[in-house]
């Protein structure tokens, strides 16, 4: 067994999450030539990028994980910081709907791909409240205190003023994996301003959903054409 997966024999290439090992030195050498020396980011999970980053001997590549997923070594790393107004190029297992059809193909799967000029990311931003356990009944509007601070070694502001891609500020229910619900934030939160470190409040009001049952509640931030980043722990919602 050991023989036919260093070799890549038979099933070996074709079965279960053994396949996921095969392939990805000729797609990182077909995506560097798209990419040349400019940041490569993909979303959601950290092994695909480690890949890139062992098969050309760099850190150029970059995991955004995003609200459906989890943290991982990349959120703690300062590599968000190198991306910060430049351009990428944003990779993605799935078709990026309204931005791009073009994609590269071999042995590691069917990958699309586009430019993302002037990147502008929040992934380490804290949005923090409580309680992290909610019981509350269908339609009932609950305010959450949003503890808002800013991790980086620079200043950040959520206007959009002189950026590209606007910043928005929103609350998420999902069922399961499942996402049921997003709502943006009165747009009163595009005055905050933080310097390094620094934290300030502010109030969110957030409507339970209407039917009945358990739901995750985060805050998330989003900035095109990403899905949006989990900036705040889980919050266990239970409408009765």
């Amino acid at each position: 067994m050991r023989i036919i997966i260093i070799a890549g024999f038979g099933f070996a290439r074709t079965y279960g999450h053994l396949k996921s090992y095969y392939g990805f030195k000729e797609w990182t050498q077909m995506v560097k030539q798209k990419a040349g020396d400019n940041y490569v980011v993909m979303a959601d999970g950290f092994q695909n990028p480690s890949k890139y980053n062992y098969y050309t001997n760099s850190l150029k590549c970059f995991a955004y994980d995003t609200r459906y997923y989890r943290a991982t070594q990349y959120d703690i790393w300062p590599m968000e910081d190198s991306l910060q107004g430049k351009k990428v190029f944003y990779l993605s297992p799935i078709m990026l709907k309204s931005i791009t059809n073009d994609s590269l193909k071999n042995e590691a799967g069917k990958w699309y791909y586009t430019w993302v000029d002037d990147v502008r990311t929040y992934q380490k931003v804290t949005l923090e409240t409580a309680p992290l356990k909610l019981i509350t009944t269908p339609g009932t509007k609950t305010n959450f205190d949003l503890k808002i601070t800013n991790p980086y070694p620079h200043p950040i502001s959520f206007a959009d003023s002189g950026y590209t891609h606007p910043l928005i500020l929103e609350y998420c229910f999902f069922k399961g994996d499942v996402l049921t619900a997003v709502v943006e934030a009165k747009s009163t939160y595009k005055k905050i301003s933080l310097q390094p470190g620094e934290s300030t409040h502010f109030n969110f009001p957030v409507t339970s959903p209407a039917e009945k049952g358990d739901f995750n509640l985060i805050f998330s931030l989003r900035t095109e054409p990403f899905f949006g980043s989990k900036n705040s722990r889980v919050i266990k919602l239970t409408v009765k």
